[in-house]
């Protein structure tokens, strides 16, 4: 059901309420933070995150305390998602209004098909194979 109000909200908000705004150095950190958030709030993220601790610190080839391997998997995820966010910046002055809005509303469908999708697949389920 998130997925469809994400979806929905994706199609029907406007993708230039923000374009007036001034971009500083702070907004891309600060986009970097939402987005590690995001990846670790995400619980496939996390699973992948603690699956490579457990690999490195494992196998003995590492010597490196726990808390550093995860200090440094969050500090690459941070990297990583600043990086992607300047990135798009960088591409996004070279692409004109008019095909931002077109790909939000192409994306903002996507997704929200994706949740119906889901939820008719978790329904269907449902009905196959109730719970009690």
């Amino acid at each position: 059901m998130l997925i469809i109000y994400v979806g929905t909200g994706m199609l029907f908000k406007d993708p230039m309420r923000n374009v007036g705004k001034p971009i500083t150095a702070s907004s891309y950190f600060g986009y970097a933070i939402q987005s590690a958030g995001c990846a670790l709030a995400n619980p496939g993220a996390l699973a992948f995150m603690f699956a490579l601790v457990a690999l490195f610190s494992d196998t003995g080839a590492s010597r490196a305390p726990v808390w550093a391997m995860v200090l440094m998997v969050f500090l690459g995820a941070l990297s990583f998602w600043f990086c992607f966010s300047w990135g798009v910046n960088m591409l996004r002055k070279k692409i004109d209004n008019g095909l931002i809005y077109k790909l939000s509303k192409v994306t903002g469908c996507v997704v929200m098909v994706l949740g119906v999708v889901l939820v008719s697949r978790g329904v269907i389920l449902f009905i196959d194979e109730p719970f009690f």
